[in-house]
């Protein structure tokens, strides 16, 4: 039996983070007795410790740098008397996976390292490939969350392509409930368009923002309120966004609802889901749209186009236009067969090409081919 260990820098809620723990949980629930499964999260906890199945071990190791030889060690030591065969790190976890390496107990089989790259930023963020490539020298396997990625751990960081993986994220349909909780425009509220998205600058909030004032603008008659979720890791993003929406005078009707952990719940009382951004890899957020069967509007970035049939399963717009992303919001909004049609379209594309099933199926190969 290989014993895998996901290794993450938080628990916070955040798309890399949701993926370490349903891939943590995933295993203990479906491995069917060839994989056990345990995570750490080497800086600090948050909220998704608490949907941490109770059959998976967890360490919040509170490291204090990156180069923390103290935390390094007291992981290692506790992977090694788990016998961990395989450590997944994902994102900027790669960093610690060499650090454990280092620090290996003497006298233990080390695991082999796994590394799963989700970065989001890449069309608008270029990497060191130098320095990836010695953080990689040692990673026997390249996941990706989409195929730019995949092809850049081929071609920039000189991978072989057999063991570099393109393994699209997935989501936990059974949080979403079979129908949605209410109908459109149920007792005279209004219609609600939801974007979920930390408060990056990648995922460009400024732009929805100003595309809203354009609906705003051109439909003064409509009823309609747009809800930020999500919480706020870079400074002063938050702050610029709310002088953003003081100064066009939209308070009434933006509403920045922070972190929250009733995403499913607040997904199914909306009618329109949006993505702005600039950069993406394979967004979450857009999967869950999909099981909350949410009529989708996004720009045209990274895997979107690929998860998003245009004008079958959502509408696409180029980013960083503020008038057509305005444009397709304005078109949704007052559509409401549209809506529903794509809402059910994206729903059944979610549910058959990217269930926890079939992603936990295809990583479970990756393992044994490690092992």
């Amino acid at each position: 039996m290989a014993h895998v260990l996901q290794l993450i820098d938080s628990l916070a809620l955040g798309g890399l983070e949701r993926v370490a723990v349903d891939l943590a949980n995933g295993l203990a629930r479906a491995s069917l007795g060839t994989h056990s499964s345990s995570l750490c999260a080497t800086r600090l906890g948050g909220p998704l410790e608490q949907e941490l199945e109770g059959t998976v071990p967890s360490l919040i190791l509170g490291r204090r740098s990156t180069w923390d030889l103290r935390a390094a060690r007291r992981c290692a030591r506790w992977a090694a008397d788990a016998d961990v065969d395989i450590l997944h790190a994902h994102g900027s976890s790669i960093w610690f996976g060499n650090l454990l390496l280092l620090t290996w107990p003497a006298g233990t089989l080390k695991p082999r390292l796994l590394w799963h790259d989700h970065f989001g930023r890449f069309q608008i963020e270029p990497r060191n490939r130098w320095l990836y490539r010695v953080l990689t020298a040692k990673a026997a396997a390249v996941l990706s969350v989409n195929e730019m990625l995949k092809d850049w751990a081929i071609e920039e960081l000189g991978k072989d392509s057999a063991h570099c993986h393109y393994v699209p994220n997935s989501i936990d349909l059974s949080r979403y409930s079979a129908a949605p909780q209410d109908p459109d425009g149920a007792d005279g509220r209004p219609l609600v368009v939801v974007c979920l998205a930390n408060l990056r600058q990648q995922k460009n909030h400024q732009l929805l923002i100003e595309a809203f004032a354009h609906v705003r603008a051109q439909k003064p008659e409509l009823a309609i309120e747009l809800q930020l979720i999500g919480s706020a890791p870079e400074d002063g993003v938050k702050e610029a966004l709310e002088r953003q929406v003081e100064a066009l005078e939209l308070g009434a009707s933006v509403h920045l609802l922070g972190e929250r952990t009733d995403v499913p719940q607040l997904l199914q009382a909306a009618d329109i889901g949006v993505l702005s951004s600039s950069s993406e890899g394979l967004p979450l957020a857009l999967l869950e749209y999909g099981g909350a069967s949410l009529a989708v509007t996004a720009t045209a970035v990274g895997q979107i186009p690929q998860v998003i049939r245009n004008e079958s399963m959502g509408l696409l717009v180029n980013p960083g236009s503020a008038t057509a992303l305005g444009d397709a919001l304005i078109q949704l909004a007052s559509d409401a067969v549209l809506r529903r049609r794509l809402g059910s379209a994206l729903k059944q594309r979610v549910e058959r090409d990217f269930s926890q099933e079939a992603t936990l199926a295809s990583v479970l190969a990756i393992y044994e081919s490690l092992t």
